[in-house]
């Protein structure tokens, strides 16, 4: 595969870093975030939880939702709060469980089977166990937005529905029946900020639950009690990965500090067992927190994660954490296994990826699409047969928008939804070599020249002798890094290679030193051995890497984490 670098773009600016009392390197790094007033960077360098958390109540219909909730909790109707079945899903659904809990009402909780049921509400859940549960509100989180039939369906049986997700709506599957809609995606949604995980959005309506108390003292214990629990909005915005900007870099940080001396007892423990360190960052949900649980959904049952979070018991606790961890091991082999023996056959690909594969489990097809997707750089879609229907699961890359693929070929399609980048859907097997062709035509008539390169996007260039503890304690003031906020990105050129070696217990990994003006720096480069046939002693390159504190037995030392490079000689 070709590769890009391509440097993000300066703006001059009427200030200067001394301003700010900043680095001109810090500096240059929030210029190149698109932050162009003093304004704007001191926000983003300091962001607060009293100043920049949006009101709630600008959420269109969000005063009908907070009404109908107090009247069933003032009644003692049953609540149904119904979930999604990844990480996103299970911690909202059981935030506003929890909460609902708390202000007295009368909650359960309801998460589909992703295997059988599939994605959003289902008529069987709503006759078999919410109809017989006596439910008379329905709250969804994280879904819902496009189930106007079910909505519809709930409304015929006396049961009210209130919808909150944070997906794309349909115009044509809008739920009317809903008494109300709170969607920061929606048109008319009103609110301001669009890019809200399934748990913020819950979060939000918590938010609005607990203001609407003229009970000062029972506002503020509320409001305490929401702040005890962004560590759940936190894991969402990783795992969804959603932008960690604006209201969500608020709730990040917040979550963050939460999560590092978190309540919740069973996320205590399962971080207390494999993680086994201090300071919890924003990597450690995306790598090791995030991937547990949603493994339950993936392998599983999402109720696994769910009982986790609820759970008070420790030898429930323990069990549910050996459950996760043996789910997590086998999803990793399975779809490792998978990917390796798929690229294997296919060297070259050069249009949009459709597959199919009968003995995929369907928690796993996004994961297989997203590592597909990231190894070809084409759009993908996954297919698996489940319940008599093809489930399918999408991802693609900036400037194609898979939903509207979907939209597009909707007759073929028994249901959809999702975002411009991920997107999930179901088909009857006879449609599926029609949708294929229909999609593969379409890709084929569009512009793919931005295809041809994988783009990494550097953010500065930068000499050796400007890599020290200052500039790590720089690249530390931007954090918590996720999407749209990603940890920084340098090139440094003219790099001499003055030493190298293979590395590790099955001899996978490859270290090397680099040079400039006899400034030496370690490069690591994890689970690529094959760069040691490329680069030799006395090599001349230029260099594209992270910056990363590596801490061995006591012993702290700036390295450099590759990403590419490019030989000159």
């Amino acid at each position: 595969m070709n590769i890009k670098w391509e440097y993000k773009k300066n703006k001059k600016v009427d200030f200067l870093p001394e301003d700010l009392e900043i680095s001109s390197i810090l500096f240059n790094l929030l210029i190149r975030k698109k932050l162009y007033t003093k304004e704007e960077i001191k926000s983003f360098l300091n962001p607060s939880y009293e100043k920049d958390i949006i009101d709630p109540y600008k959420f269109y219909s969000i005063k009908i939702a907070v009404s109908r909730i107090k009247k069933a909790v003032l009644n003692k109707e049953k609540i149904c709060i119904y979930g999604d079945y990844d990480a996103d899903g299970v911690t909202s659904c059981f935030l506003l469980y929890s909460f609902i809990r708390k202000i007295g009402g009368n909650v359960i909780h309801y998460i589909p089977n992703r295997e059988t049921e599939g994605y959003g509400l289902n008529n069987d859940a709503i006759d078999n166990y919410i109809k017989n549960n006596n439910v008379s509100l329905i709250i969804t989180v994280d879904t819902g937005i496009v189930n106007c039939d079910c909505i519809s369906h709930s409304k015929d049986l006396g049961i009210d529905v209130i919808v909150t997700d944070h997906h794309e709506e349909d115009l044509k599957r809008i739920p009317k029946c809903a008494i109300a809609i709170i969607d920061p995606k929606m048109k008319k949604s009103n609110y301001p900020f669009t890019e809200l995980s399934g748990c913020g959005v819950a979060f939000k309506l918590c938010q609005a639950i607990a203001l609407s108390y003229k009970d000062k003292e029972k506002k503020e214990d509320l409001s305490a009690w929401l702040k005890w629990n962004l560590d759940l909005v936190a894991i969402s915005i990783v795992t969804d990965i959603m932008p960690a900007v604006s209201e969500n870099r608020v709730f990040l940080k917040y979550g963050l500090i939460v999560l590092n001396k978190t309540r919740n007892l069973g996320l205590k423990e399962l971080i207390k067992t494999s993680l086994k360190k201090n300071n919890i960052t924003s990597s450690d949900i995306g790598f090791v927190i995030g991937p547990r649980l949603n493994a339950a959904g993936r392998m599983d049952h999402a109720n696994t994660a769910f009982y986790l979070l609820k759970e008070k018991d420790k030898e429930s606790i323990a069990s549910y954490i050996r459950s996760l961890s043996r789910l997590n091991t086998n999803r990793q082999k399975i779809v490792s296994l998978f990917i390796s023996e798929f690229i294997s056959k296919n060297n070259k690909i050069d249009s949009i990826i459709i597959i199919r594969d009968d003995n995929l489990p369907v928690g796993i097809i996004g994961l297989v699409a997203s590592k597909l997707k990231e190894h070809y750089n084409l759009p993908c879609f996954v297919f698996s047969l489940s319940d008599g229907l093809l489930v399918g699961s999408g991802r693609s890359l900036d400037g194609y928008d898979i939903t509207k693929v979907l939209k597009d070929n909707e007759k073929y399609l028994v249901k959809f939804g999702g975002h411009k980048m991920a997107c999930g859907c179901s088909l009857e097997e006879k449609n599926y070599n029609d949708f294929k062709k229909s999609v593969v035509s379409d890709f084929n008539k569009f512009n793919t020249s931005n295809f041809i390169f994988k783009k990494i996007i550097i953010d500065l260039n930068i000499k050796l002798s400007d890599i020290n503890r200052n500039l790590l304690e720089d690249i530390s003031k931007l954090e918590p890094f996720g999407k749209d906020n990603e940890i920084p990105i340098f090139s440094s050129k003219k790099l001499k290679v003055t030493d190298t070696k293979i590395f590790g217990k099955t001899f996978d990994h490859f270290r090397f030193t680099v040079s400039q003006n006899n400034i030496y720096f370690n490069v690591i480069a994890f689970s690529n051995a094959k760069l040691s046939a490329d680069i030799f002693i006395g090599d001349e390159i230029d260099l594209v890497y992270e910056l990363e504190e590596n801490i061995w037995n006591g012993t702290s030392e700036i390295r450099l984490k590759f990403i590419d490079y490019k030989k000159l000689n």
